[in-house]
């Protein structure tokens, strides 16, 4: 199970950090008075004014790529039942 959950946070952390490089390559132009982001279905931000774009590609990077770092060292700690008690 928690190999299950491992899997599906790494997942998560690769979408946010796709998400974070997508704003930053969209940067500062929009059209208008902002943008709305949408995250796996969700509308996360309606009207996301331009200068407050880099703020939210910066933090969709970092959340992701802090999941990502998470599940992987959680990971290679995470250990067989019968390899803990050696």
């Amino acid at each position: 199970m928690k190999a299950f959950l491992l899997i599906i946070m790494t997942i998560l952390g690769i979408a946010l950090s796709c998400k974070g490089i997508e704003l930053m390559h969209l940067g500062t132009d929009v059209d208008g008075d902002g943008i709305g982001i949408q995250f796996l279905g969700f509308e996360t931000a309606d009207s996301l004014s331009g200068q407050n774009i880099p703020k939210a590609a910066a933090a969709f990077l970092a959340a992701g790529i802090l999941l990502v770092l998470y599940g992987v060292i959680s990971a290679l700690c995470l250990k067989r039942p019968s390899e803990r008690k050696r």
